[in-house]
């Protein structure tokens, strides 16, 4: 390694915290922006899902950063939805339509007599829009589970999923009009 590729190091890993700074702020704005409608968080600050094993270096970065909600008010009538908004950073082993990090965000509804928050596998819903293979569009996807399914899934009834790219955020009002409100709407229209 010689001088150049050190320095080019340090400029690389600063502009990495750069970016999660960047990251960071569009979170903690959808997260005011859903407070301020009733939805509070889900794992108090915990965003993503890092190792520091020696062993495992792929870990030490985050490949998902993401926050999960569900409605503040005791007498809500979403006690049987969890929402959630992230950034997808590393599509690794998905399909070929992942060539840029998304903004995702989504709605997971529950059967609440076979759903237990707190062991919920949140680690793996953040990524349903990538993984189902469905692109950054803008465009909610939705699944109705089987029967089947919903003891599989824990409880899951019905997802609705949708992404952008992270690029297509601007701005905290590009952030409300894209992600928040498209969202906000499709609670609203599983709640009727």
């Amino acid at each position: 390694m010689t001088e150049t590729n050190g320095r080019q190091i340090l400029t690389g890993l600063a502009e990495t915290r750069e970016f999660f700074q960047q990251v960071s702020l569009l979170i903690r704005t959808a997260e005011d922006s859903l407070r301020d409608e009733g939805w509070v968080t889900l794992f108090g600050n915990k965003c993503t899902d890092i190792k520091g094993h020696l062993y495992e270096p792929k870990n030490w970065m985050p490949t998902k950063i993401y926050r999960f909600f569900v409605e503040e008010e005791e007498d809500g009538d979403n006690k049987d939805k969890v929402l959630f908004v992230g950034v997808l950073l590393d599509g690794a082993g998905s399909w070929s339509g992942f060539q840029e990090p998304w903004v995702t965000c989504g709605l997971y509804q529950f059967n609440t007599e076979k759903f237990d928050v707190t062991k919920f596998s949140y680690w793996d819903w953040v990524r349903a829009h990538l993984d189902d293979k469905h692109d950054a569009d803008g465009v909610f996807h939705e699944y109705e589970c089987s029967p089947e399914e919903q003891e599989e899934w824990e409880g899951l009834i019905y997802q609705a999923t949708m992404a952008l790219p992270l690029t297509a955020i601007d701005s905290a009002q590009t952030l409300k009009e894209k992600i928040i409100e498209p969202l906000l709407l499709k609670v609203a229209e599983v709640a009727e």
